[in-house]
């Protein structure tokens, strides 16, 4: 995450092989690239808004790839990191709680 912090310039062209990473990669692992991009954007933020707005158009689908693809305990996960990203204002006046409906 600090690789990828450190390079907030290309934030938009990493997000994007990050959404295409985690879409192939195993159930099992879905959620350590969730976590991964939970950690990168909240301590970005220290740094600017890039990676908030890089992951803001993939963060959705993502969320829900990986709450559909596991169990119930890791849906629940999936609804906690929004729950956290929510509190923190993470992607601004995003609607993130909502962003596993539909």
């Amino acid at each position: 995450s600090h690789w990828c912090i450190f390079h907030r310039k290309n934030a938009r062209a990493l997000a994007l092989v990050w959404s295409e990473e985690l879409a192939r990669a195993p159930a099992k692992q879905k959620l350590a690239y969730l976590y991964l991009a939970s950690d990168i954007v909240q301590n970005a933020r220290k740094k600017g808004t890039d990676w908030a707005d890089a992951m803001v158009d993939l963060a959705p689908t993502a969320c829900r790839d990986v709450a559909t693809s596991g169990d119930d305990k890791t849906a629940e996960r999936v609804r906690k990191v929004l729950r956290i990203w929510d509190e923190r204002k993470v992607f601004g006046s995003a609607p993130v709680t909502t962003w596993l409906d539909g």
